[in-house]
C-alpha cells in the first residue's frame, strides 16, 4: 500500500509497461483480473505502520533492500526508500552487488529483500519450485497450506478446466497475502534480420500428427528456440 508502482514504472520504463498485480499475465492459466493484491493507499499504509509501532514499543519497521550496480535499479531502490519513509518504514540500502551475489544471498537467507525479475509466462506448474514450502529457491520462505495444496493439485490434475481453478486459487492467495511485491510485466523482444525465419521454433504436431498451430514455447526468460530457425535467400 505504501509503494507507488506507477512512479517506479515511470523511472524504469518511461511508464510504458503494464502494472502487474500477480505472478501470471493475461495469457497464462491461473490469471485473475483482480486477485486481491493491495492497492496503493499511503494513508492506510501509514495507519497500519502506526499500529505496528504501537505493538512494538514505538520503533519503526526496518528492512534492507539489496540492489545491483545498474543505475536504474539503484534509482528504483532509492525511490522505494523515499516512498516508504513517507509512511513510516525505514529502508536501508546496502552497497550494490552483482546479481549472482544477490541470488546466493537469497538462497542462504542473508538478504531481507531485493529487486527481482523472473517468472516467465509459461505453464503455471513452473511456479512450483519458487513458491512451494521448503523449496531451496522459495526465497520468501513461504509455507502456505492453501498455496501448497493448489500447486500439488494443479500438478496432478489432468483436466485443463480443473487445473485453471487450482492455479487461480494459488494466484489469489499469493497476491492477496502480498508474499511477493509485484511491479510490472516485462516485455521481451527478439531482434532479427527479415531473412531469418522460424524464430519461435517449429509448430508442434496436432492430434492427427500433422504440424499444428502451437509453438513449444514462445520465449523463456530471455531465451528463444533455435531448432526451427532458417535463413531465406
Amino acid at each position: 500500500m505504501g509503494v507507488d508502482r506507477d512512479t517506479l514504472n515511470q523511472i524504469s520504463n518511461d511508464g510504458k509497461w503494464e502494472i502487474s498485480n500477480s505472478v501470471f499475465d493475461s495469457k497464462v492459466m491461473g490469471h485473475v483480473a483482480d486477485p486481491g493484491y493491495p492497492k496503493y493507499n499511503p494513508t492506510e499504509a501509514k495507519k497500519l505502520v502506526d499500529a505496528w509501532k504501537n505493538d512494538n514499543g514505538g520503533k519503526s519497521p526496518t528492512f534492507s533492500l539489496q540492489s545491483t550496480f545498474d543505475q536504474v535499479t539503484q534509482a528504483l531502490a532509492k525511490e522505494v526508500k523515499r516512498q516508504l519513509k513517507e509512511v513510516g518504514i525505514t529502508v536501508n540500502l546496502p552497497a550494490p552487488v552483482d546479481q549472482a551475489t544477490i541470488i546466493n544471498q537469497a538462497i542462504g537467507s542473508q538478504v531481507d529483500s531485493f529487486l527481482w525479475r523472473n517468472y516467465p509466462g509459461e505453464d503455471p506448474d513452473t511456479m512450483y519450485v519458487w513458491f512451494y514450502g521448503g523449496s531451496v529457491v522459495n526465497f520468501n520462505h513461504v509455507d502456505d497450506e492453501v498455496m501448497n495444496k493448489a500447486l500439488d493439485d494443479g500438478r496432478s490434475d489432468p483436466d485443463p478446466t480443473s487445473r485453471k481453478g487450482h492455479y487461480e486459487d494459488f494466484n489469489k492467495r499469493l497476491s492477496s497475502q502480498a508474499y511477493t511485491l509485484w511491479s510490472w510485466y516485462q516485455t521481451w523482444y527478439i531482434a532479427h534480420d527479415s531473412k531469418v525465419k522460424g524464430i519461435l521454433g517449429p509448430n508442434l504436431p496436432d492430434a492427427s500428427g500433422n504440424p499444428g498451430t502451437d509453438k513449444p514455447a514462445e520465449i523463456l526468460a530471455g531465451y528463444h528456440q533455435l531448432e526451427g530457425m532458417w535463413i531465406s535467400k
